[in-house]
């Protein structure tokens, strides 16, 4: 686990730190090595790890709500081809030195049992998955404390701009809202697997909370920084 962490937050900064032209390639590189060490656990926490650096840095520098979403939909579809085309090839390999056909067959019918098996001989319903992991996010001491700093944030954010008659920027509050919720989405999809393993898969709440706070705090330093400016211009016309 600690390798597949610090492995992954290497492969974050590697990205923001490339040319813009090689973010893809290193994102379907880390979608492909990622099997190799994390193979059934969590592997969405560790891709938000890897891509949260990519996306402060475009929050930063203030890029628009239209290429933030787009680059990080271009980097999910990257490690997403990345993490099948390892799973396929490690089934290809097995399947040629080993029982051939029955392993395609093995494999994708435990992709559909993750997706939608049975939990000790019970069906589950649709938001089981989810309701397991948000259950289990909620009961960690520290969830209270993040979801009213996000909350508070947020509000004080709107409040400061009302205020100053400055534009609230909709497009960028939906996109720092969309990336907390995106985690929710993995637990609808793999419905038995985030059902069985939600003492761990919840992690992706808290690190997808965090990291849209981040992006609000980068979205809104201008903000911040205008006022300061302001209040020494003040004094020193006085």
């Amino acid at each position: 686990v600690a390798l597949s962490f610090f492995v992954s937050l290497v492969f974050g900064i590697v990205t923001m730190t490339s040319s813009r032209s090689h973010t893809n390639l290193i994102l379907f590189l880390f979608g492909f090595w990622l099997p190799f060490f994390d193979p059934l656990t969590h592997p969405v926490f560790y891709f938000y790890i890897a891509v949260a650096p990519v996306v402060l840095s475009l929050f930063k520098s203030h890029e628009s709500a239209t290429v933030v979403a787009r680059t990080s939909l271009l980097l999910s579809v990257h490690w997403v081809l990345g993490y099948a085309l390892s799973w396929i090839m490690k089934w290809s390999f097995a399947g040629l030195f080993g029982d051939g056909l029955a392993v395609f067959r093995d494999s994708f019918s435990q992709v559909l049992f993750r997706a939608s098996g049975d939990v000790d001989g019970k069906p589950l319903g649709f938001l089981d998955g989810l309701d397991a992991n948000v259950r289990e996010f909620l009961n960690r001491p520290f969830a209270t404390t993040l979801v009213a700093v996000f909350v508070s944030y947020l509000m004080l954010s709107l409040l400061i701009r009302m205020r100053r008659n400055t534009s609230i920027e909709f497009e960028g509050v939906l996109l720092c809202c969309g990336i907390t919720f995106a985690p929710l989405a993995t637990f609808l999809l793999l419905k038995s697997h985030s059902f069985e393993h939600s003492w761990m898969t919840y992690r992706s709440i808290a690190i997808a909370i965090g990291l849209s706070l981040a992006c609000l705090y980068l979205r809104d330093d201008r903000l911040f920084f205008r006022g300061a400016e302001q209040i020494g211009s003040k004094e020193r016309n006085a």
